[in-house]
């Protein structure tokens, strides 16, 4: 079994690793080598966590991915700091990026009204129909077919396969 170990820089016997347990990822936390805590996270909440801590971390690569833009589409992922709402999980175009604690105002899919937020994500542009530049070059297909499986999990291959079915291949 692979573990992943980190240990604290104020305690050498201090650490929290990481395995696969099963289909879970199992975090186990340990104060002076002696047992603390362990948490077990399904795959896609252990990969969230993982992106978090790299951006945290300051990971120039997840960091782009993450940083979202005024124009881009969203979700909303965290309409404020206390209580769920039902403004979460609704979609539109951020419109504006403020400095605040409720930093992101979007625009939503459905109608003319938006809210702010206080954490979204971007996700596919499925409004989008065709290439933005002039033409069908080869080259702006495969640039729009990145766009739209921009979020989700895919290769080369299917970025492929997308901008030929975007050509009409």
């Amino acid at each position: 079994m692979t573990t992943y170990t980190a240990t604290c820089d104020r305690g050498p016997s201090d650490t929290i690793a990481a395995s696969r347990d099963g289909d879970n990822i199992w975090l186990i936390a340990r104060q002076r080598g002696d047992f603390k805590l362990d948490v077990y996270l399904a795959p896609e909440k252990a990969i969230e966590f993982a992106r978090g801590l790299l951006h945290l971390a300051g990971d120039p690569v997840t960091a782009e991915a993450r940083t979202v833009r005024v124009g881009d589409r969203v979700e909303i992922t965290k309409y404020r700091e206390w209580g769920a709402s039902t403004f979460e999980g609704r979609t539109g175009r951020l419109l504006e990026i403020d400095s605040d604690s409720i930093p992101y105002r979007v625009q939503f899919d459905d109608s003319d009204d938006g809210e702010w937020a206080t954490e979204v994500r971007r996700i596919p542009d499925v409004t989008a129909t065709s290439p933005d530049s002039a033409g069908s070059k080869r080259e702006s297909f495969v640039t729009h077919a990145k766009r739209l499986l921009d979020g989700t999990t895919h290769d080369g291959a299917d970025v492929v396969r997308m901008a030929a079915f975007l050509a009409g291949e």
